[in-house]
């Protein structure tokens, strides 16, 4: 019976594990918008992925890579950056998770201030994971702060005013 047990645990374990690898495509070629077209579902998957992953995972710069020419290229997104936002990130290990996850939303006929408030909440939920490789970061705190006073929304709709062409 015990051998049972550890043969289940064991079982999910791998499976879990199984599952958390990113699909990057092998020899992917980004070209046309068909090729967009053809990667975006393994693009967002590997968004999620990044936004839950350690830091210091050993794919995170094959996957981190595959989905920066995937948003950087697509003709369907169109993510911005504002450095009121973003401008803290020296490392860029923030900026294809809010890119990622701002892209994810437009996909999803997300407006500008929701892209950029899921842009914000993946941040958070990576900091989060990630603190103790990170430390303290002052503008993170900050947006885990306005968004535990609902607030987050409102600075995003100010700052994107500021911002308008």
């Amino acid at each position: 019976k015990k051998n049972n047990l550890l043969l289940i645990a064991f079982c999910i374990v791998s499976f879990v594990a199984f599952a958390q690898e990113p699909k990057v495509p092998g020899n992917y070629k980004l070209n046309t918008a068909t090729d967009y077209d053809y990667y975006q579902h393994d693009a967002m998957n590997c968004v999620d992925w990044l936004i839950t992953a350690p830091l210091n995972h050993p794919k995170r710069k094959e996957v981190n890579m595959f989905v920066t020419k995937w948003i950087m290229g697509s003709p369907k997104v169109k993510a911005e950056l504002y450095a009121e936002i973003i401008g803290f990130d020296k490392t860029n290990a923030f900026v294809t998770i809010f890119l990622g996850a701002w892209s994810q939303k437009e996909l999803q006929n997300g407006t500008r201030e929701q892209n950029c408030v899921a842009g914000i909440q993946a941040m958070i939920a990576f900091y989060t994971q990630n603190k103790v490789h990170f430390g303290k970061i002052k503008e993170l705190e900050k947006f885990i702060k306005l968004k535990q006073k609902n607030e987050l929304e409102t600075f995003v709709k100010k700052t994107i005013n500021l911002n308008k062409e």
